[in-house]
């Protein structure tokens, strides 16, 4: 197993979910209903909610889900890339839409994210995404 990966996986031969912008709450419950099969993946941009997710995972003992603190807009590609094992699900739960035309730049669902997760998503994987930005209902980003 890459040496990054070995301090979020326990197995880096399991099925990899990563959720974009997480707060926890989604992963931890994946977490507890697959234990064994799966590694799971939280990015949040928020070092406050990444903290708050980690708690809980030491308060509930498991060591099948990890929260990092990233841009996924820089670093998805880059964390995984190398995993050994497939990637079967990114989900992308009520991103910032920045509706402002100036502000689009800072919207997480971007060409470069999306072209990353077709590139490394396994056949047959999902993209669950929960929002109320146009671009994702119409899905002309996917």
């Amino acid at each position: 197993m890459h040496e990054k990966h070995s301090n979020i996986c326990n197995d880096g031969h399991n099925q990899f979910l990563i959720d974009v912008l997480s707060s926890g709450r989604f992963l931890i419950w994946l977490a507890k209903r697959h234990p064994e099969v799966r590694n799971y993946l939280g990015l949040e941009i928020r070092q406050k909610l990444v903290n708050r997710a980690d708690f809980w995972v030491k308060e509930l003992a498991l060591d099948n889900v990890h929260f990092l603190f990233a841009n996924a807009m820089v670093s998805f590609n880059q964390l995984v890339s190398t995993y050994p094992g497939p990637l079967v699900l990114v989900s992308i739960l009520c991103p910032d839409p920045h509706f402002k035309k100036r502000h689009h730049k800072r919207r997480v669902v971007q060409k470069p994210l999306v072209d990353s997760i077709i590139h490394n998503l396994m056949p047959g994987g999902q993209v669950p995404s929960l929002d109320s930005c146009t671009a994702l209902d119409d899905g002309s980003l996917f």
